[in-house]
C-alpha cells in the first residue's frame, strides 16, 4: 500500500508535532522506521519498490482509513510534483506554514544546537542562502498547484497550531476524514521540539553527528527503537536545558526588518494564491 496523503513541508514549522499526532491516531498509517523518507528527493532512483517497503501490505492497510509520510523537505525540490503525481494513491497534501522571518532564524538556532555553530545570525544568513530560500513559500508552491487542485491541500498555520489543538486536530481530521475524537488526549504542544540550547555544545553536536550517519546509514529500525525508548530527552538531560536565550540574542531590528522585506512579495502572491490571510507575518514591515 503507498500512501493516500503526504506532508510536505515546512522545516521549523512544527512538522515533528504533526507527525507524532498523526501517528497516534489508530485509523492513520504513519512509518515507524523513519519519519522522513526522501523518496521523491534524495532516493528516487532507488525506485517504488525500496519506497513502497516502507508502508504496510494489503492485509494490514486494510486496518487504516488513510496512509501517509511527512518530509518537508519535499516543498522546496521542483521535481516532486511530477514524481509525486506518478503514484494514483496520494491525493491529499499537509503543509504547515511558519512566519519566514521567524523559521530562519529557528533554523539558525538549530544550526547553533546540532552543529555547534558558534558565527552570528547575519553569518549564517550569508553562508546559507538556500535556508532564506525555504521562506519563499509561494514560489515552490507553484509547481505543486500547477499539478494538482487547491482543495487537495490543507495549509496549517504554524502560530495557530498550538493555540487551540482542539480545533486543529478537528481541520486535519475533517481533512483527512477521519474521527477527530479518536487522537488521544496526551498529543499535546508539549511534544513538539521546543527550542534547546545544550549546556556543552560540542558533546551535543558529536551526538546529533552519530544520529545523521544513522539516518544515513538506513539504521532507521535501531534509530527508531532508541528515540521510542527516550533517546531525545535523555540527550537534553545529559548536555543541556531549554531556552533559547542562553545562548540566542534577540534578532537585530534592522536585519528583522530587511528579511521582513525581503519576503513581503512572496507573502503577498502566497495569499493570492490559497485564499488565506497571512498578515500576522507582516507586523515587521515598517509603516
Amino acid at each position: 500500500m503507498l500512501p493516500t496523503f503526504l506532508g510536505i513541508g515546512v522545516n521549523k514549522a512544527g512538522t515533528t508535532w504533526l507527525h507524532n499526532l498523526l501517528a497516534s491516531h489508530p485509523h492513520i498509517w504513519m512509518p515507524r522506521r523513519r519519519k522522513e523518507i526522501n523518496f521523491f528527493t534524495r532516493h528516487y532512483e532507488k525506485g517504488i519498490d525500496w519506497y513502497r517497503r516502507f508502508f504496510p501490505d494489503s492485509a494490514e492497510a486494510s486496518r487504516y482509513q488513510v496512509v501517509g509520510e511527512y518530509t518537508p523537505a519535499y516543498l522546496y525540490d521542483d521535481r516532486c510534483p511530477a514524481r509525486i503525481a506518478e503514484i494514483p494513491t496520494v491525493q491529499q497534501f499537509l503543509l504547515s506554514l511558519r512566519n519566514p522571518v521567524e523559521r530562519l532564524y529557528s533554523a539558525y538556532g538549530h544550526k547553533v544546537r546540532n552543529r555547534n555553530y558558534r558565527d552570528s545570525f547575519e553569518t549564517f544568513l550569508d553562508e546559507h542562502p538556500h535556508q532564506i530560500d525555504r521562506g519563499r513559500y509561494a514560489t515552490h508552491l507553484k509547481p505543486y498547484l500547477q499539478q494538482f487542485d487547491r482543495e487537495q491541500f490543507l495549509i496549517l498555520r504554524f502560530e495557530k497550531l498550538f493555540s487551540d489543538e482542539t480545533a486543529t486536530r478537528q481541520t486535519i481530521a475533517a481533512f483527512l476524514s477521519i474521527d477527530p475524537k479518536r487522537f488521544p488526549d496526551n498529543t499535546g504542544a508539549r511534544r513538539r521540539n521546543a527550542t534547546f540550547v545544550p549546556r556543552f555544545q560540542r558533546a551535543f553536536a558529536a551526538a546529533q553527528s552519530v544520529i545523521r550517519m544513522m539516518k544515513k546509514w538506513e539504521m532507521g529500525r535501531v534509530l527508531g527503537l532508541l528515540q521510542r525508548s527516550g533517546l531525545g530527552p535523555f540527550l537534553k538531560r545529559l548536555f543541556g536545558r531549554q531556552g533559547k536565550e542562553e545562548v540566542l540574542p534577540d534578532m537585530a531590528s534592522e536585519t528583522r526588518t530587511r528579511l521582513a522585506e525581503h519576503y513581503a512579495p512572496e507573502i503577498e502572491e502566497l495569499e493570492a494564491l490559497t485564499g488565506m490571510d497571512f498578515s500576522i507575518w507582516k507586523r515587521d514591515l515598517p509603516l
